[in-house]
């Protein structure tokens, strides 16, 4: 057994590299049997409905190059609608593992945390195999996870990285809109750089889109007003925890081409939960004011990304299973304080993905979607708040994980100070 651990400690990465493409190959080969792709909406404005100005388009415009180019590969020849769209994911799947992989090199964990944490992640995205590949909330979680690691990762040039992938991700989804604070007061950078590197970078994705499509992308914001509960969002699953008592409300296939609840107590809840979630992410915004002066620290980024994400989940009436890939690669990259903390995170978010993303015997609503269980009032209710709880009490201040990290900054900016005091003494002179 030593010579095992051994051996796994001197070949990690190896070991994580190769049982991250046997999982990809295994993904990539079982697609799920009932997806509905973008193809249609591609196709839809292709062939003369343009999103927005006649086509009832709900997601932001940052989507539309992703959506549209797998048909534009299609129609030249090359592969298939589906096979193309796959292998977009698939290379933003690569990506991002490898950011992980790079991240943990850069923070002082022991060689089988690391295998530790990147075998986790294989193992939940592998039982996640079935929206994977056929959505762009692998990309939205790059959108999270890389501002927050940036600090890590890169130097001068981290501020334009973080904006631009904070602006691609309100392009792909709007909702990352609070995070703004956090990337703001990361920045020490003069104020008036501060200011206009959000600017030039918010062109570079929006200004398109604006130009097109101008008042005509308030269609996104009137789609999201008119959508009800969907059955997977806590708070809808809280009116089905009711509703095992009342018997007041249905399940129904709405216009949106979704499960959502309508009955009394969905009337009294839907109006709390749009409140809950203004609130939350007022809050949000103020305990990052609050703590400005962590900004620049990664672990504070993490935490308080962590915390966007749950209390989002918490509040939102819109759930959408693949949605579990916005947390995934920050809760495995961490620095946690001891691996019980650790150890929490991975069984309830274990058990919080497993149970979305397993069909329990009931009976069954629409192909392989069973809704009538109450199962996840009982699994995912709690999983939602015990994460949101548990990201409160992480500790941002400089865990020993990146102590490293914080004495290279300390160096640096001792550098920066010597060389301005020798070119203070120089005008002096």
């Amino acid at each position: 057994m030593h010579g095992v651990l051994t051996w796994l400690k001197k070949h990690w990465l190896w070991v994580a590299i190769v049982a991250f493409a046997l999982s990809r190959i295994y993904i990539f080969l079982n697609p799920p049997p009932y997806v509905r792709y973008f193809e249609e909406y591609a196709n839809i404005w292709y062939y003369g409905w343009p999103p927005y100005l006649k086509h009832w388009y709900e997601y932001p415009p940052a989507t539309i190059p992703f959506v549209l180019g797998p048909l534009l590969l299609d129609l030249a020849g090359i592969g298939k609608y589906a096979l193309n769209f796959r292998l977009m994911s698939l290379f933003f799947d690569m990506v991002l593992f490898g950011l992980i992989l790079r991240v943990m090199s850069k923070l002082k964990y022991s060689d089988l945390t690391r295998l530790a944490n990147a075998l986790f992640y294989i193992l939940l995205t592998l039982k996640a195999k079935d929206f994977m590949y056929e959505n762009l909330d692998l990309l939205f979680g790059m959108t999270l996870f890389v501002p927050a690691v940036a600090p890590l990762l890169l130097g001068k040039g981290r501020s334009v990285v973080q904006w631009l992938m904070y602006w691609l991700g309100t392009g792909l989804k709007l909702v990352n809109a609070p995070l703004a604070a956090l990337y703001f007061f990361n920045s020490k950078e003069k104020l008036m750089k501060r200011l206009v590197i959000p600017l030039v970078t918010c062109i570079v994705i929006w200004a398109v889109p604006l130009a097109i499509f101008r008042s005509s992308l308030s269609v996104i914001l009137v789609y999201h007003k008119d959508r009800q509960l969907q059955v997977e969002s806590f708070p809808s699953l809280v009116v089905r925890g009711v509703n095992l008592i009342t018997k007041s409300e249905e399940i129904y296939f709405s216009q949106y081409k979704s499960f959502d609840l309508r009955g009394p107590v969905s009337d009294i809840v839907l109006p709390i939960s749009t409140i809950a979630m203004i609130g939350f992410m007022g809050l949000l915004v103020l305990y990052i004011w609050r703590h400005r002066q962590q900004a620049a620290n990664p672990a504070f980024m993490m935490k308080v990304t962590l915390l966007f994400v749950f209390g989002y989940f918490l509040t939102n009436k819109v759930f959408s299973t693949p949605y579990h890939l916005w947390y995934l690669p920050l809760l495995v990259v961490f620095p946690y304080k001891n691996w019980r903390q650790r150890g929490f995170f991975y069984a309830v978010t274990a058990i919080f993905l497993g149970v979305a993303t397993t069909r329990i015997p009931s009976v069954e609503v629409v192909k392989g979607l069973f809704l009538d269980t109450s199962l996840p009032i009982f699994t995912q209710i709690p999983a939602t708040l015990l994460l949101l709880w548990g990201a409160t009490k992480l500790e941002t201040v400089q865990p020993f994980q990146l102590r490293e990290w914080a004495e290279e900054k300390a160096q640096q900016v001792v550098e920066t100070l010597r060389q301005k005091t020798k070119k203070v003494k120089r005008k002096l002179r």
